[in-house]
Parts: structure tokens; sequence; C-alpha cells
């Protein structure tokens, strides 16, 4: 990418941030003459519908292209084009002109960028570099890279101790979940690829996850940050569109409110396009991330998917400790210290896409808390286990080979004899049953009728289903105590 002579104007532009002259309202044709002036100018960017200036990363001054050992590039929201625009121009926006200022600067750009971005950039005691896909620091060598962390990168082996001691103690003393977390964060280092998974981090409150959460936020900063909930997503409300371009979807306090649609959330996770339209851009904006979505949460809300598909991709870690408000604890990890102390940690556990199925592999305790959730959400796995703690036989031996309406007519009388008075009708309880059973269309003689006709039959039970009846069954038998003769 071209840029400026070190030090000097990229153009000849004049701020008159200072003076008192009011502003004004301009014409259609003036606004996009000043918007293809500012954008060609000053060297901007355009990359996934986002505008990118060419700034100085210790002075934070984008008003004359860097040299490239000292350039990065900062995303310009609609307010900071506004007060551009306003400091520059003098220009007033009304109503929505201020979008499509954006979109005819965009447009302007010498420079648009399609490649997907595949690199960051970290500041170092030895000035700025760059990651690249090979988890290793090259030295800048000029080509755009959207985004920048904020700390310098700090290898002190004693701060990185404290950090690392810190996150094992908020996961219960587990030195095998802090490995794994450290892993599945470090994937947020990595924005050439999707890891597809879903950080929940879950506790009652006051026990660390927001201390990690803040860090995380500081760590990567605002700009490289998203904040869309799940619920955001199942609507596929407007602000999804701010994921495009993020390192972090990182959600602070996550709602309990049930997830209705969970389609949205999981293309997305994996990295995958879907368009969202807005009011005021008909045509719709492509969304496509490979961000790593992160979210605290109380209590885990309760959605309509009980696939595997979407268990797959949530990762849980349980923050069990309680502990007393300490300001000057939450200060001092929130650090520049601590923070780059972070950062190298971060490196150290770097992923490469082909270590995916080893580094992010679930632990014993993810996969028990995935078990005790799936039970949560869902009633027809919570009969079968009825029916595998009450009835004489195994449960292959009690379902394998029967029809569905059967089954369903067992789970409807156990729900009233629960007091459950609401309607479960059998397409329904099908719907419901289907992550857990293996079923196929057989040729059966329907009851009160002369006639076959092919009805759904039980043929077995689905992998994930199975390990969570003998996970159930070994707690059993381990809380159950010996009866000696």
């Amino acid at each position: 990418m071209r840029g400026g002579r070190p030090g000097t104007p990229a153009t000849s532009l004049t701020h008159e941030r200072g003076s008192m002259k009011d502003l004004e309202r301009k014409t259609s044709d003036e606004l996009i003459r000043d918007a293809q002036l500012l954008a060609r100018s000053y060297h901007y960017v355009s990359y996934s519908s986002q505008l990118y200036a060419p700034t100085d990363y210790e002075t934070d001054d984008d008003s004359a292209t860097p040299p490239i050992e000292r350039r990065y590039w900062k995303a310009l929201s609609t307010e900071d084009l506004e007060e551009k625009a306003g400091g520059i121009f003098f220009t007033a926006f009304i109503d929505r002109q201020i979008y499509n200022f954006a979109s005819v600067a965009r447009q302007s750009c010498l420079y648009k960028i399609k490649t997907p971005a595949s690199r960051l950039l970290i500041k170092t005691s030895q000035g700025l570099r760059v990651l690249q896909e090979d988890g290793k620091l090259h030295e800048p060598d000029g080509k755009f890279v959207p985004n920048m962390l904020g700390p310098m990168l700090n290898e002190d082996p004693d701060d990185k101790a404290r950090v690392m001691g810190v996150i094992t103690e908020w996961l219960g003393d587990d030195e095998e979940l802090a490995l794994s977390l450290l892993h599945h964060l470090a994937t947020a280092l990595a924005p050439h690829w999707s890891a597809g998974k879903y950080i929940l981090l879950i506790g009652e409150g006051r026990n660390g996850k927001s201390v990690l959460t803040f860090m995380l936020q500081d760590l990567f900063g605002l700009l490289n940050c998203s904040g869309v909930t799940r619920q955001l997503m199942a609507s596929r409300d407007s602000s999804v569109t701010a994921l495009n371009g993020k390192l972090l979807n990182l959600v602070f306090d996550g709602a309990n409110e049930f997830v209705k649609d969970s389609s949205t959330e999981k293309t997305l996770i994996t990295g995958e396009p879907i368009t969202i339209r807005r009011a005021y851009d008909p045509e719709g904006t492509v969304v496509q991330t490979n961000a790593l979505f992160i979210e605290a949460l109380n209590k885990e809300p309760k959605t309509s998917d009980k696939s595997a598909a979407l268990q797959a991709r949530l990762v849980r870690f349980k923050f069990p400790n309680r502990y007393a408000d300490n300001e000057e604890f939450a200060a001092e990890m929130r650090s520049p210290r601590m923070l780059g102390a972070l950062l190298s940690l971060l490196l150290d556990n770097y992923v490469l896409p082909e270590q995916k199925a080893v580094m992010l592999a679930p632990t014993s305790a993810a996969r028990q808390l995935a078990q005790d959730y799936m039970l949560a959400n869902s009633l027809p796995l919570q009969y079968l286990l009825h029916l595998a703690e009450t009835c004489p036989v195994t449960l292959e031996e009690e379902l394998v080979g029967e029809q569905f309406s059967t089954l369903a007519s067992q789970f409807q009388r156990w729900r009233k004899d629960q007091g459950d008075i609401l309607p479960w009708d059998e397409q329904r309880l099908y719907e419901d049953f289907a992550p857990l059973l293996e079923m196929e269309k057989q040729k059966a003689w329907v009851t009160g009728k002369p006639v076959q006709m092919r009805v759904w039959h039980i043929t077995g039970f689905r992998q994930d289903t199975l390990d969570l009846l003998a996970s159930h069954k070994e707690e059993e038998d381990v809380s159950t105590p010996m009866v000696e003769d």
C-alpha cells in the first residue's frame, strides 16, 4: 500500500477545529465532493464495509500517513467521519446523510481490500510487529492489517506466572481447564480462520469472570470487539453487522432469555457469511467473521435448538469461587503489565488450524457441563433417564424396534403424572426426540385401521445420548454406597 512521506500531511487540507466557524448544511453534490476528497487525500482504506485510516501507533495521529514501521490502520466509525467532516469542511449532517457520506467515502477509497484479514499488529519493546499465520512475530511490511492490540507484549516470566496462577485459581485450581481456556482464547489472535467455538464463562458473580472479560476487552481494544448477544443473533438484529472485522464478540453479562433460533448463531460462529438487512440498507450487509465469541453468564439460557451441532460449538468454563470486592486486584490485573503478560501467554498457546482437534478438544469438565445443560434443557432426555432408572430391562431392549407413537404416548402420560397440563402433540414430540434417537419409517399396522402405513420406528440412539446415559449411570454407581454382607 502506498503512503505519504513520514511526518508530512497527506493532503493540503487544513484542520480548523479551533475556529468558531458555524457548521453548514451542504448540497448532495458538495457532500459527495467532500467525501471523495477526505477518503483519497488521507489514504483511507475500504475493507469489509468499513473505513480505515493509516495512523501512528504511538501518537494515534491520523492527519499524516506514518512510515511503515509506525503504521497501523484505525477503524473509523460514522461518529469519527462526522467529526472529521465538521472539523475540516464545517459540515452539518441531518437525517441519515452521514450514512450516505460514509458510503461515498468507501466507494472513493484508492485502496479497496477484499482479501480476508490474516494478520495482527502487536506492540513490542523492539517496535511494531506483525503476528502472521504461522503464529510468529515479523517486522511490518506496510501491507494493510485491520487489527492492532493495545498493550505492549510483556514476556516477563514472573508476570506470566502470576496471570496463569490467577486464571487457574478462578477455574477451581484446575490446570487442565486453565490451559484449555488459554488455547481457546488464543484463537482470537488468528483472524484468518474460525475456531467455530462459542465460549461460555459461567458463575454466580464476583468469581473472576468479569475481571477476565475486562482484561480481554482491554487487551484487544474496543475497536476490535463487538458485543452482539445470542438473542440479537436469533432475531437477526441490525447490530449483528458490528461483527465485521472484529477479533472478539464479547458479552459481559449475558441474558437468561430463551434463545428461540440458533441458525444465525451457528452460521456466524463457523465463519460463514450471512446477509443482514437494515432500514437504510435495502440490499443488506454481508456479515462474515472469524471472531471468537465469548459470553459471561450467571445462568445459561435455554434454547429451542437441541442439536448436537450447537452443543459441539458451545464450550463452557465454570468459575466456582466467590471473592470479596477488590478494586486494587482488578486494577492490577487490568494494568498494561498484566495485559502484556496475558498476551504473551496467548502467543505461547497459539493454535494452528491443523492443531484444532487436539488443542481445542473439550475437557472432561466441559463435557460434564454440556451434559448437565442438555439434561436441564430437554424434557425428552429427562424422560429417557427416567426410563433407564425404572424399566426392568435396558433402554435398547425397551425401545429399539418400537413405534415412536408408543414412546410419545408414554411420555405424555409421564408429563401428566408430573402435573404438566401443556399439550404435547406427536409431531412436536418427534422434533424434540429426533436429536436423541435414530428413527426411520417402516411399514406397520395402524391401530384401529385394517391397513399398513409407513410410520416412525425407533432404530437406535444418538451417540451423544448414549454418552450422557452412560455418564449418568457412572455417577449413580459412584454415589451408591456398598453394603457388606
